[in-house]
């Protein structure tokens, strides 16, 4: 397996990307005057301490913290290259990173499951960080919210205000559709990109997981595919349709490939299995 970096790409003044093999993870980078953020770790250890060198002869600003947006191997398998930074994470990652799971995929890749380190500053809501001057003026915050579940159960978003860019993690994806995995929640990913939607601005750009820089109206579109297969699932359920005859429901359609709608059909399904119906609601008429 191919554990690559390529080139630092500058977004804007100040903050750049690279893509990291072998899952093409979109790997952030935000300088001030007194310290920069790395944004995600790589797959691996050795891949993590290639990343910070590849920092130190980027910048000779300090490194004073990592985000991992969420626990993903290719996110945040890197994390013990930074033990001696702040490092934070969704409050929720120890337990990933430590559970069996995590343990069969770092064995599977070749790596020591011994060597699979947690964020040092677990956080519930949100953080910032302050570092210092901004290249064009004024303070350079980064701020990092926790908007899950979505993707996983602990998704968090890294906004820089100043530059107008914001890292989404897997929440958002250019290089192929959302993906639904066994940890994600499509009852809540639509609402975790209304939130992400609430910091952007017309001129924003958004860093994906994987693949090229998106804008405000993407990031909307794929809200919408979310948000509409949700609903149609709640919809075919109530309506008593098996989860089988889902997708060729004569009245609706369906994003992106059949592929991809089997399997968000059956997480859906699996999801409303265990939700409550919601009761009916009637206005309080009284007979004249």
């Amino acid at each position: 397996m191919r554990f690559e970096q390529g080139p630092w790409r500058e977004l804007a003044e100040g903050v750049h990307v690279c893509e990291c093999l072998p899952e093409g993870v979109s790997v952030g980078l935000v300088v001030g005057s007194d310290g920069c953020v790395l944004v995600d770790t790589g797959s691996s250890p050795t891949q993590g301490r290639a990343i910070r060198e590849s920092v130190a002869a980027l910048t000779p600003v300090p490194l004073v913290a990592v985000v991992v947006t969420h626990a993903h191997y290719d996110h945040a398998f890197g994390i013990a290259a930074f033990d001696d930074v702040a490092v934070y994470g969704h409050a929720s990652l120890a337990g990933t990173l430590r559970g069996e799971k995590s343990r069969a995929e770092a064995t599977r890749l070749g790596l020591d499951p011994a060597d699979l380190a947690v964020p040092n500053r677990p956080l519930t809501l949100m953080a910032a960080q302050d570092l210092g001057a901004a290249p064009g003026g004024g303070r350079r915050w980064v701020e990092v919210s926790y908007v899950g579940p979505a993707h996983t159960g602990g998704d968090l978003v890294v906004l820089v205000p100043d530059a107008k860019v914001l890292f989404a993690g897997d929440l958002v994806e250019e290089s192929a559709p959302p993906s639904v995995g066994p940890d994600a929640s499509l009852a809540g990913w639509a609402k975790a990109l209304d939130q992400v939607i609430g910091l952007l601005r017309a001129d924003s750009v958004v860093v994906p997981g994987h693949g090229a820089p998106l804008d405000r109206m993407d990031v909307l579109e794929q809200r919408h595919a979310l948000g509409a297969t949700w609903a149609q699932c709640e919809w075919l359920r109530e309506q008593g349709v098996a989860e089988g005859d889902a997708y060729a429901h004569p009245e609706l359609s369906w994003p992106y490939t059949r592929e991809w709608a089997d399997g968000a059909i059956a997480k859906a399904y699996a999801e409303l299995a265990v939700i409550e119906p919601r009761p009916v609601r009637r206005l309080p008429i009284q007979p004249v």
